[in-house]
């Protein structure tokens, strides 16, 4: 019954640390509206280790895709009156995904894809406030729609665990206070056809990496349905992610103009001799062009890149030294 079929991954004791725990609350964790976020999307699943001090390396991941979410009030989005419980929405690609955000939980309450309107009558928690390192529930949720006249039932149950804390080496530099939490579905979708009763079988285990203030920062899945597997990721664009990192301690890297139209001026300081690449990336993770290539004298490197041979849209410029990089994003208008 392939029309009936609905994908939905889930975005969704203490001790001595390196690295603060983070509580996650409604005034850190729920975006506001107009708020939105840039994610590249990747093709694999490999969760890393739990526990206290965690260290993830995503560094090497290659975007395959990039997609931006937008947050906006949801009384303001199409078919508001039938979720009158949610309190803001998200829509990216035609998709509509509807939340209750109070001080106690954020909840997914509705969706709208594909001219099909899916109502929680238990709504699916995502996370219930505060939630830090060791915070665990098992969540029961029912939500109905219909399809080709179909009337479809969707039941389960997900295990959310906040299973580690640390930090998260992303392909544009590591974020520290980074806390780990994992969502282990079983769910199905009964309907009738043809005077029968059948149904389709959901697995789903997914990671979520939230930092204060910053929601999502990557998300891998793993899910089944009936019996096949998919894998597959996302993680957030640098432009809105303040690094802790020491890399400012090596290299100082700027530009400007940004957006620019003709040409942007770039700027970097070296504190001590490296072999450094400067490279133009597509959105998509491309090389497109080497700048630069050599080795580097410390002190301050300035250069204006002729942006006229690049078409309009957005790009990045990318320094890689030491078996390190930093990444800016500059848009060509």
């Amino acid at each position: 019954m392939k029309t009936v079929l609905r994908i939905f991954a889930f975005l969704l004791i203490p001790t001595l640390s390196t690295f603060a725990q983070p509580i996650l609350n409604h005034s850190n964790m729920v975006p506001s509206a107009g708020s939105n976020f840039t994610y590249h999307q990747f093709l694999s699943f490999e969760p890393g280790e739990s526990g206290i001090d965690a260290q993830w390396d995503f560094s090497n991941l290659g975007p395959t895709d990039a997609y931006t979410i937008n947050y906006i009030a949801a009384e303001t989005s199409p078919h508001a009156e039938v979720f009158g419980n949610a309190d803001i929405a998200l829509t990216g690609s035609g998709t509509y995904e509807y939340y209750e955000a109070n001080e106690e939980l954020f909840s997914k309450v509705g969706v709208y894809t594909q001219n099909i309107l899916i109502d929680f009558v238990d709504g699916q928690d995502v996370l219930r406030f505060p939630f830090t390192y060791g915070t665990e529930y098992i969540d029961p949720f029912e939500a109905h729609y219909q399809s080709d006249g179909i009337n479809v039932t969707m039941l389960g149950t997900v295990e959310v665990s906040a299973d580690a804390y640390g930090e998260l080496n992303l392909p544009y530099g590591k974020v520290t206070d980074v806390i780990r939490v994992s969502y282990i579905a079983n769910y199905s979708e009964v309907y009738e056809l043809n005077g029968e009763i059948d149904s389709v079988i959901y697995y789903s285990e997914a990671y979520v990496w939230y930092k204060n203030d910053l929601s999502q920062l990557a998300t891998i899945n793993h899910l089944e349905i009936n019996g096949s597997s998919y894998e597959f990721g996302a993680y957030l664009d640098q432009s809105h992610v303040g690094l802790d990192d020491e890399l400012s301690k090596v290299m100082e890297f700027n530009l400007f103009p940004n957006p620019a139209e003709d040409y942007t001026n770039i700027e970097f300081t070296l504190q001590e001799s490296q072999e450094v690449e400067l490279s133009m990336y597509s959105i998509l993770g491309e090389k497109i062009d080497c700048i630069k290539k050599g080795n580097l004298n410390p002190g301050v490197h300035k250069l204006s890149l002729d942006l006229n041979k690049y078409n309009s849209g957005i790009y990045l410029l990318k320094v890689e030294f030491d078996g390190k990089q930093i990444c800016r994003s500059i848009r060509i208008q």
